[in-house]
């Protein structure tokens, strides 16, 4: 038999473990340009998230590129194509907000679409809504699938999910969404050309030691941007177009290089100043 003395002491510690796992989920939004262009955003939750970027899950977005052109990423503290945000006991029921910004291209249309099969089993309220939160339309993301905008007014949306604590797809856009790729990419850098900064997106499929260097027509090591342990995952580096006694380098050809224990590639950028 329980003493009723040690009830209060027992409650404390189921809630102190509820408090510990906490629940996740991942979706998916889509913005397409209407001219073969589109952007799959990632939006979701996990206990082992901060609120803040995240290695391994999250992916950040580059600076938006200059107008006319087609641009989308949600924001928080940065830009970002997918960010997970924590997803603990005390985050039920409370609304959480991303930005959604948006960049037309000159057809001045966007259109934004989403999945919602099962959103209601993990979110009590999921709104689209302009940037001066409803006042001139809310769209509930519950019940519709779809946006369509040709105003470039409309250049900021305002994402708000408000999830009910139960576990759904995590880092799925329909299909599995592994949370580690399957191998080894560097892929391009953006913007591409740039002036004074860049962005170098890469992925890792397994527990790695990384070095991405930038390198001079001639051969000269211009600046190291990455030498440290990886963990499987997303990562991108920025390069600020400064080499490695911090001054700034002239506009050129450039050369980036990555290797991760077998792996190596190398891509090609321009600074134009």
């Amino acid at each position: 038999m329980i003493k009723k003395a040690i009830i209060p002491f027992i409650s404390l510690l189921f809630l102190s473990y509820l408090s510990a796992q906490g629940f996740q989920f991942a979706q998916t939004v889509t913005v397409d340009g209407g001219q073969g262009n589109a952007y799959d955003l990632i939006f979701g939750f996990s206990p082992d998230a901060t609120d803040g970027f995240n290695d391994g899950t999250d992916e950040l977005a580059p600076p938006a590129p200059p107008p006319p052109a087609f641009d989308a990423a949600l924001y928080t503290d940065q830009r970002y194509y997918t960010q997970i945000v924590a997803g603990l006991t005390e985050d039920i029921d409370a609304e959480h907000v991303w930005d959604l910004q948006l960049a037309y291209d000159t057809n001045n249309l966007i259109n934004v679409t989403w999945d919602n099969a099962g959103w209601s089993d993990m979110m009590s309220s999921c709104l689209l809504q302009d940037a001066f939160g409803g006042d001139l339309f809310s769209v509930d993301m519950l019940t519709d699938n779809s946006l369509t905008l040709d105003n470039p007014a409309f250049n900021a949306l305002k994402l708000k999910v408000t999830p009910n604590g139960t576990d759904g797809p995590f880092l799925s856009t329909g299909e599995n969404y592994e949370t580690s790729p399957a191998e080894f990419s560097l892929h391009g850098n953006y913007p591409n050309p740039f002036n004074p900064v860049t962005f170098i997106s890469y992925e890792i499929p397994k527990e790695s030691f990384v070095r991405i260097s930038v390198y001079n027509l001639l051969g000269q090591k211009v600046e190291n941007l990455v030498s440290n342990l990886h963990p499987a995952g997303y990562h991108n580096v920025m390069w600020n177009s400064m080499d490695m006694s911090g001054k700034s380098v002239s506009s050129g050809v450039y050369i980036y290089t990555i290797t991760a224990g077998d792996y190596h590639s190398a891509k090609k950028m321009i600074l134009i100043k």
